[in-house]
Order: C-alpha cells, then sequence, then structure tokens
C-alpha cells in the first residue's frame, strides 16, 4: 500500500512537472526532485565552477534555455540581447524578484510583508528604489559627499596600515586591505561614522561570517526552506548559512535604534543637508508628517541592511580581483600608474574630474569589472506580467535572469574572452563596447548603487597606484578563484606588498 501510494504521488509530481516543461523554453530534462542540479554540479566538477557550467549548458540547449532548481524552473537568459529583450523591451513584466527563503525571513515584518530594495515589490520596491537612487546620487552632486568619503576614508585607513611599514613596505592581506576600506566608506554613507580601530574587530567579526557564507553557499541553498531547522540532516546547514546574515541585520537595527533615540532625546539634530543616508530618509519623513506612506522605520532598517550588504561585498571582491589581474599583468599595471601619477602630477589624490585624462585607467577598471564578474549566478527575477521571449510565451509567475556570468564573457562579443586586455575598451569602439559590460545588471531591477560601486573602484585603485607600488607577496601570492562550487567568483585570500613611492604627497 504504501509503495503504491510512494508511485502514485511520483507518477503526478512527474505528471505535473511535465505540464510545466512544455510552456516553457527547451531546457535539459530535469530530475524528479533535484531539477538540473545534478547536471550543473557535474559541469561544475568538469569545468571548474559554476559559470563554465553554464556556459556548456548554453552550448547544448541555446541562448534561452529554462533550468531547473529542485521543483522551481526559471528561464536562464545568456546573451545581452535576449536579456535586452526581455529585461528592457519588456522591463515592465519583469519588476517581481524571487528571494530564497531563508533570506527573505530578514526582509519581511510581522504581517509577511516584504521590505527592502532587494525583497519588496510593487509601490514599496517603487518607492524604497526612487528614495535610495536618489540620495546616493546627491550624494554624488553638489558638495559631493560621495568623493569625500571616499578618499577620507583611504587616508584615514591607509594611515593607519602605514604606520606598520619597515624602510617604507609593508604586507597585507588584499582583502583585509579592500574590505577595511570599503567597509568604512560604505558605513559613513549609511551611518555617518567609520570604522576606527576600537570598532574594527567588531566589524571584522561580521565579515568573517559574511565570508564563510559566500564562499559555501552553493544553488542547492536556493533550496532551503525554514522548516530545515527542525530536521537533524537539515538544521546544521540552516543554522550554518542564517547565522551569517543575522549578524548584520543585528548591526543595522542598533545604529537605527540608537539615532532615533538620539532624534528624540535632542541630542542629535537633522541639520539642512544630510551628512548620511539615516539623515536623508528621517527628513523625508519629518517632511511627510504623519502620514509616512513606504517609508517607515521598519523599511529604512531592510534599506540599510540590503545596502551594506551589497555595497560591501560587490565592491571589495572587485578590487580584490583588479589587485589579483594587475599583479599578473605587471605592464598594464605600469601602464595605469603612469597615467594616473601624470594626470595628478604625483602631488594629490586623483579625483573624478580626471577620468578625461586616463583612459587606459578606466578602460582597466572596465575590464577587471567585466572579468571578476562576481556572481557564477544571478539574481531571480518574477515575470509579473505576460511577456515573451525567443517566440515562447512566458506564463506570470516564472522566475527568470540574465546570466550576467556568461553576458561578461560572451565570445562573441569580446574577442579573446578570458584574456586581461583593458585596450580593448579605447578608442570609439570601445567606448560601444563596454556600454554591454553591464555588471550591475540590466532593466529597472539593476543595481541601485551602481554609481557609488564605479566610483569607488576608480578611486581606491587609482589612488592606490598613486601612492604605493604594489607587489606580490613571496609566501601568498595570488592563486585564482576561492571556490569551485560557490554561486560566487571571489579570488582565494592572497597578500599584497604597498611599497611607498618616495614622491608620493
Amino acid at each position: 500500500m504504501l509503495a503504491l501510494l510512494f508511485f502514485s504521488f511520483l507518477f503526478i509530481y512527474g505528471f505535473f512537472q511535465y505540464l510545466t516543461v512544455r510552456k516553457l523554453p527547451n531546457g535539459p530534462l530535469p530530475f524528479l526532485f533535484f531539477g538540473n542540479l545534478p547536471q550543473l554540479y557535474w559541469y561544475c566538477y568538469k569545468k571548474g565552477d559554476f559559470a563554465k557550467a553554464l556556459r556548456e549548458i548554453q552550448k547544448r540547449h541555446g541562448d534561452v534555455h529554462t533550468l531547473w532548481l529542485g521543483s522551481m524552473p526559471f528561464v536562464n537568459i545568456c546573451t545581452l540581447e535576449k536579456a535586452k529583450e526581455l529585461m528592457v523591451n519588456q522591463g515592465h513584466t519583469q519588476l517581481g524578484r524571487y528571494v530564497a527563503p531563508f533570506i527573505r525571513i530578514n526582509q519581511i515584518d510581522a504581517t509577511g510583508k516584504a521590505w527592502g530594495i532587494v525583497a519588496s515589490t510593487g509601490e514599496t520596491w517603487t518607492e524604497h528604489r526612487r528614495f535610495a537612487l536618489q540620495t546616493l546620487r546627491n550624494f554624488g552632486m553638489g558638495r559631493n559627499i560621495m568623493e569625500g568619503r571616499i578618499i577620507e576614508e583611504m587616508d584615514y585607513q591607509l594611515g593607519d596600515l602605514e604606520e606598520t611599514m619597515v624602510k617604507g613596505k609593508m604586507e597585507v592581506t588584499a582583502s583585509h586591505l579592500t574590505d577595511l576600506i570599503v567597509g568604512s566608506i560604505i558605513n559613513r554613507i549609511l551611518f555617518g561614522y567609520r570604522f576606527d580601530k576600537p570598532r574594527r574587530e567588531y566589524f571584522f567579526g561580521i565579515k568573517q561570517k559574511m565570508d564563510n557564507m559566500i564562499d559555501k553557499m552553493t544553488p542547492m541553498d536556493v533550496l532551503m526552506q525554514p522548516w530545515w531547522k527542525h530536521v537533524p540532516i537539515l538544521k546544521w546547514r540552516y543554522e550554518q548559512i542564517v547565522s551569517c546574515i543575522d549578524p548584520v541585520l543585528q548591526f543595522v537595527k542598533q545604529n537605527v535604534q540608537r539615532r532615533v533615540d538620539e532624534v528624540a532625546s535632542g541630542q542629535y539634530k537633522l541639520n539642512d543637508e544630510p551628512e548620511d543616508y539615516m539623515d536623508a530618509y528621517m527628513m523625508e519623513q519629518k517632511k511627510r508628517g504623519d502620514n509616512v506612506g513606504e517609508l517607515t522605520t521598519h523599511g529604512l532598517v531592510i534599506d540599510l541592511h540590503d545596502l551594506w550588504l551589497a555595497g560591501q561585498e560587490t565592491t571589495t571582491i572587485t578590487l580584490q580581483w583588479a589587485l589579483h589581474l594587475l599583479l599578473e599583468h605587471p605592464a598594464v599595471m605600469k601602464r595605469c600608474q603612469q597615467e594616473v601619477l601624470a594626470a595628478t602630477g604625483g602631488s594629490r589624490n586623483l579625483s573624478f574630474a580626471d577620468r578625461p585624462k586616463t583612459p587606459y585607467f578606466t578602460a582597466t577598471c572596465t575590464e577587471v569589472q567585466r572579468l571578476a564578474s562576481i556572481l557564477n549566478f544571478n539574481l531571480w527575477r518574477l515575470t509579473n506580467a505576460p511577456c515573451s521571449i525567443d517566440g515562447v510565451d512566458i506564463p506570470v509567475g516564472t522566475m527568470t535572469t540574465a546570466q550576467l556570468s556568461l553576458i561578461l564573457s560572451d565570445p562573441e562579443v569580446f574577442h579573446g574572452t578570458d584574456a586581461f586586455e583593458p585596450s580593448r575598451f579605447l578608442g570609439d569602439d570601445g567606448k560601444t563596447l563596454a556600454e554591454k559590460v553591464i555588471p550591475f545588471g540590466i532593466g529597472k531591477r539593476s543595481c541601485p548603487g551602481e554609481s557609488l560601486a564605479r566610483n569607488e573602484i576608480y578611486l581606491i585603485l587609482g589612488n592606490l597606484l598613486c601612492r604605493y607600488n604594489i607587489h606580490p607577496s613571496e609566501t601568498n601570492p595570488p592563486r585564482g578563484a576561492a571556490a569551485v562550487f560557490s554561486v560566487a567568483h571571489a579570488p582565494a585570500k592572497f597578500d599584497v606588498v604597498l611599497e611607498k613611492i618616495e614622491s608620493c604627497f
């Protein structure tokens, strides 16, 4: 009897899976319960990472195909042209977001409503995204808070590190260097203070847990559900991943509550111009009076959580790859250094205003972002209105994604795609090619922190080259990517030697 029930369940499950497959673009045959995870892991093992596994599936099943993560199908888009067809030309149909359950538990309130820039939808998402874009844009204009904060944090953090110099040289772990500078920048923009010496131990404690999650997270974890914590064989994995996210949320909540209490008591006064993101948000709340609409204090907490996580990880991993690639290509590094020193005369910091004078270095930053491609697996959107791609109608509720790791390495677009060649982006043709480098996504759900991240990469990397000759460590040089099966594409930890340039300001 039990066997009959079991096989009946399998038949019904398989039948409904077949009905779903018929409605979507072709793809590899999914296994029951596991979907295409077995094929993905097999190709990943053979090819070296998930991006190359996805490329293998693209070769076999076309530029638009369907993959299954367990029982969840999604339409996988592998070229920029096809991504534009759906995400831009039919962008109004791609406003939903699929968020893994273990992440979603930190994004919802007591009523089950999702908040934040990542997980929310509808009017909540529209209003919070619009506010984030406008605030970050304002910080980059006028008084130019953004450039000032980036340079100030570089000066402060590098000044502290230089205390360890011996004969003008210091050896530092690349991730420690980039984490500290980028973390301090995003923290000042969001919360108004830096990670000085008393706060660094706490920051690196949070950062270590985030690194562990990023290194270990695989596509399998997207299937994780809250009920896993009640199943002994699955509980350890659930707690391992969730524990890495909770400290960030607690950190944000403490900062928001402290600011709310200080404003209420009069210890902190909101000025005419905001000094950080919390200021800007609270000033907008005050302006609205009793009717704050979607800009609630809970919404502020989740916005800051999303911005802190995304602003920290994307930029710091990209900068680590930048150092990695430059150390592997000393001729490129030398040309970049000569250009930025010529632009500044070696007597001041590199500025946004120097970009017209640094075409090769700007091209190098673009090439770094292309090759860094920090997500092997991109985030999913949920189709919220009828649409079609490649002649196939896509039902409402279908998960879709533009697979950035494939778009950024498309051999039909980027000749010699695995080579580090900044010169491909020089000249008029190169500028057109640079527009096809979309590390921040495409369409209405693209990353709102793009301008901040691009500015950080240009200023941090450029000013490191202005101040130091950068050498590989003899004991721990760059050695490639950290983890084969991770959804993230991050380098294994390596050290760099920074040698102070004698004529440096």
